[in-house]
């Protein structure tokens, strides 16, 4: 499809200025569509971000790609995503508003009906920088890039929040200890990530059945399957939408992701040798006391007691958590007084 410019899209809604409302990446005497340009493909999963997501829409239209595939894949919204995608469909390769069954089965959706030599997805809150898209391209023109990872910006509505910077871990095991804070992120962010599609096409689909960490799974499945590990560049190429209303900031910050994090160290648990095992399952095992804390702690908070006490003790045990000696303690007094 051809690469939008400012002047194809529609006028942005008052008062919006700057990055991607009133300013584009490239004019059009500035783009060479005779430069080797890959395909890349960017799926969009979307389900009511009526707020959020024409931002979204815009920071990838106008990156001025030149061989740009952009899928948005809906989960049948109910606010007004639908008439704000409608308003830029012209510039789409293919979109759909429809039931489905969550985020995951959304991007996988999205993968099966794009055709990029390179794809990622995108979250209807989150943004691409501008020149985002021709870094990436830049890096895979090295035939020896399979997968890159640049850095992201997390802002919020009024104020930049930091970055996430991933590190090459210090050894294999580190992918399977995401809860280790000595590296912090051996991953890109979803937005910054960028596979080549022989990887999807080798490693399969997205795993719906992890709700939160699908996407490190997927990076960790990719890893162990085929050996190869992502390029990390040092430039920001996306931002990170810090709010309420995140999928990121509700139940999966309380113990979601961790979750999801335990069950993806004991899957791949036999990808390491005897002694990383022997050590990760000790960290599982505290990893889920921790677990069974929060989630008593949540389950507390609805007025669901009796499934809180049945939480702590069955993985802490009733004289551990009345121990008075461990952090759950404080927990399990506030359940007997409850």
């Amino acid at each position: 499809m051809p690469y939008a410019l400012l002047k194809d899209l529609p006028p942005p809604p008052l008062g919006k200025t700057g990055y991607p409302w009133t300013e584009e990446t490239l004019g059009s005497d500035q783009i060479n569509p005779a430069e080797n340009h890959p395909r890349i493909s960017i799926i969009t999963p979307s389900y009511n971000q009526g707020q959020f997501i024409e931002e979204t829409i815009r920071s990838v239209l106008l990156q001025n790609y030149p061989n740009l595939e952009y899928i948005i894949v809906d989960g049948g919204s109910t606010d007004n995503t639908v008439e704000i995608i409608q308003k830029y469909e012209t510039q789409l390769a293919y979109w759909v508003s429809e039931r489905d069954r969550g985020q995951t089965h959304a991007i996988t959706k999205g993968l099966r009906r794009s055709t990029g030599e390179i794809w990622s997805y995108l979250n209807s809150d989150d943004l691409l920088c501008p020149g985002s898209l021709e870094k990436v391209a830049e890096s895979f023109r090295n035939p020896d890039v399979n997968w890159l990872g640049g850095v992201s910006e997390i802002f919020d509505e009024t104020d930049l929040k930091g970055y996430v910077e991933p590190q090459r871990p210090l050894n294999r095991r580190d992918y399977l200890t995401p809860w280790q804070r000595e590296i912090q992120y051996v991953f890109p962010c979803s937005n910054v990530c960028f596979m080549r599609r022989h990887l999807l096409e080798q490693c399969g689909d997205f795993d719906e059945s992890y709700d939160y960490g699908m996407d490190i799974e997927y990076y960790v499945r990719v890893v162990f399957q085929t050996g190869i590990e992502p390029q990390l560049i040092p430039d920001i190429l996306g931002r990170w939408r810090w709010h309420p209303q995140s999928k990121t900031l509700k139940q999966g910050i309380a113990y979601g992701f961790r979750e999801d994090e335990v069950r993806m160290a004991l899957q791949y648990l036999q990808c390491l040798d005897e002694r990383d095992r022997q050590t990760i399952k000790r960290e599982i095992q505290e990893q889920q006391k921790w677990l069974a804390v929060r989630k008593a702690g949540f389950y507390q908070n609805q007025g669901k007691s009796e499934l809180a006490w049945r939480e702590l003790t069955s993985q802490v045990g009733l004289s551990a958590a009345l121990s008075g000696f461990r952090p759950w303690y404080g927990t399990a007094r506030r359940l007997l007084l409850a």
